[in-house]
């Protein structure tokens, strides 16, 4: 297909809607990022945030990896840690959400 642009000739190229969902999936394949391993010492001061919004309803922003993709959310404060199913109980924009240990990356205080 031809078209024209300040007078010269340009070609677009051709590609059925399948292929243009396979070339936008393969782009974000290409953004996503290998998650970050932590150390203990990282993992130690992840937990002693916890602990203190818990007991201090210390406001925190927890890093996130998701699917590929970090992510930060806060403000929130911790309500309840669940040791055993692993997650995380948070009150978040007037509500509640929770977050799986494994997704964690990373928190600071607000």
């Amino acid at each position: 297909m031809k078209m024209k642009d300040r007078g010269l000739i340009k070609w677009q190229g051709f590609f059925m809607p399948e292929h243009k969902k396979m070339l936008r999936e393969a782009e974000i394949e290409d953004m996503k990022l290998k998650k970050p391993i932590l150390d203990e010492g990282q993992l130690q001061e992840i937990n002693d945030l916890f602990v203190q919004s818990v007991q201090d309803e210390l406001e925190i922003i927890l890093t996130l990896w998701l699917d590929g993709f970090i992510e930060e959310i806060g403000p929130l404060v911790i309500y309840k840690i669940d040791p055993y199913q692993r997650k995380l109980y948070v009150r978040y924009n007037k509500g509640t959400q929770i977050f799986r240990f494994d997704s964690i990356i990373g928190a600071r205080s607000n």
